[in-house]
């Protein structure tokens, strides 16, 4: 003899049981891509900051022989000042160029050259 058929209360119970468990699943998936998605902006985003913060210092390490032949004066205090702001830049340009080769070797070697 086969299987005892199955009455109606134990077929109503499986199939809440189903739904449930569908019902959860999916929330748990949704949360789950959620916090994913949440992830990859936050990095999308550190990333354009950092890019953009290398810009700027690009800009600055261009305009700054221009500060110094538009300099004011040759005192000490502001050739100590262009000394300080040059050694600042070659600085923060290194740190930009450390970071973007560890993020992208295209990018790399287009600031070696």
């Amino acid at each position: 003899m086969g299987p005892a058929p199955l009455t109606a209360p134990e077929t109503a119970s499986t199939s809440v049981i189903t739904i449930l468990a569908l019902v959860l699943g999916s929330s748990v998936v949704a949360g789950a891509l959620g916090h994913i998605l949440t992830g990859l902006r936050a990095g999308a985003t550190v990333r354009r900051d950092r890019y953009a913060a290398a810009v700027k210092v690009l800009v600055a390490r261009i305009e700054y022989p221009y500060r110094i032949r538009r300099r004011t004066s040759d005192d000490p205090e502001v050739l100590s000042t262009l000394a300080i702001t040059g050694h600042d830049l070659q600085e923060t340009l290194a740190e930009s160029r450390a970071w973007i080769a560890t993020e992208s070797t295209v990018l790399s070697e287009q600031c070696a050259s």
